[in-house]
């Protein structure tokens, strides 16, 4: 792939609930390596955006490319695949299974083996998910459960983050260390970050560019 070439292009989506205009012919390219803040009072598009880059939602009109391929409305699996990993608001975890069941699930999601590599960035990042890795996560805190949503995309090796508000609802002191976090990997591991966050503060010291949606257009 040609390095000025973006890695992520969204292309005239446009996304409609019933007679309610979400997205409005939004554009936005992403180059390799930038961390991309997406921010923009609530209900302006911004969560529906990421879905539909993450083939979550489908996009009435427009296109989303990912390293020169057509992703556009694509499988969720299928996207994932290719190197995108996301993180939702709250994290799709399941609160019957192990913290280690569940990176087994990442792996496997992204057609990845078990690798001791990855896991070991984990740990490293958050030495707490050793220490409960056989705990159920219906029994984890709440910044326990975002901690482990955040390792899941570690463990993937993505190319890709989409980061819908990673530390909403936390609390302060857990808003630090998930945000510290966050900061090391992204500075150590170069990777590409798409970031929805209202708290911008958190992470403006790796933030290379600040777009803002407002009525549905990216500015």
């Amino acid at each position: 792939m040609n390095s000025i070439n973006p890695i992520l292009k969204v292309e005239g989506i446009s996304k409609s609930f019933g007679e309610i205009k979400v997205l409005e012919n939004a554009n936005l390219e992403v180059m390799k390596g930038e961390i991309i803040l997406l921010t923009g009072d609530n209900g302006s598009g911004k969560s529906t955006l990421i879905r539909i880059i993450a083939g979550i939602i489908k996009a009435n009109s427009g296109s989303v490319t990912f390293e020169g391929k057509d992703i556009t409305n694509k499988r969720p699996d299928a996207i994932t695949k290719l190197g995108i990993s996301s993180l939702l608001q709250g994290g799709i975890l399941f609160p019957k299974l192990y913290v280690y069941e569940h990176f087994q699930l990442a792996l496997k999601g992204a057609g990845k083996i078990h690798s001791t590599k990855e896991t070991e960035k984990v740990y490293e990042l958050f030495p707490d998910m050793q220490k409960i890795s056989k705990k159920r996560v219906g029994l984890l805190s709440g910044g326990e459960r975002q901690m482990l949503a955040l390792s899941l995309l570690i463990v993937q090796d993505a190319k890709l983050w989409l980061l819908d508000e990673p530390i909403s609802g936390l609390s302060p002191l857990m808003i630090k260390i998930v945000s510290k976090s966050i900061i090391k990997y992204c500075l150590e591991s170069k990777i590409t970050v798409l970031l929805i966050e209202q708290r911008t503060n958190e992470f403006k010291s790796i933030v290379d560019k600040t777009h803002i949606i407002s009525v549905g257009k990216i500015l």
